[in-house]
């Protein structure tokens, strides 16, 4: 399937009468990054030179994997934790990264701003956003390394929403 092709993914006639469409979203896979980089999701990133081991599970048509999910199942969110929940922005190659599951490490630089959000507040989850866009995800937040001049390191559990 791609960008823009409309695809039946329930047949409502064999359905039977009354049955209805409530909600249905389909993201299609990840082709390319808008820069021309080509996608290598267990390769290292420049932004800290961690990734995901080559074994990290991949998702066909570029969404998270299920297996990344809180809930165990693909597109399913769980229950937010309580708690700390900060909002990042991010350029859309890194966010993409993150949701695929080939990024599991979120690099911030040292200052008083992140150093408040992670370090000191101890967040159970982390909302990202795709630069300016409505594209968001949460993710639980497994373990905040204080780098000291090399900046803060959040890693990332699960996916929660």
């Amino acid at each position: 399937m791609s960008d823009g092709e409309i695809k039946a993914i329930v047949d409502l006639e064999a359905a039977g009468d009354g049955a209805k469409v409530v909600s249905c979203v389909v993201k299609c896979g990840l082709t390319g990054s808008d820069d021309g980089r080509a996608r290598t999701p267990c390769a290292p990133d420049s932004n800290d030179g961690r990734a995901r081991s080559p074994s990290a599970p991949q998702s066909d048509d570029g969404g998270t994997p299920s297996e990344l999910w809180a809930s165990g199942i693909k597109n399913v969110p769980s229950a937010l934790p309580s708690g700390n929940i900060p909002f990042l922005t991010m350029q859309k190659f890194w966010y993409e990264e993150i949701e695929c599951g080939a990024k599991d490490v979120e690099h911030r630089k040292q200052c008083s701003r992140y150093r408040k959000w992670f370090v000191d507040h101890h967040p159970a989850a982390v909302k990202l956003q795709c630069g300016y866009t409505d594209r968001q995800m949460i993710w639980e937040v497994v373990e905040v390394e204080d780098g000291g001049d090399d900046g803060i390191f959040i890693h990332l559990g699960k996916r929660i929403v």
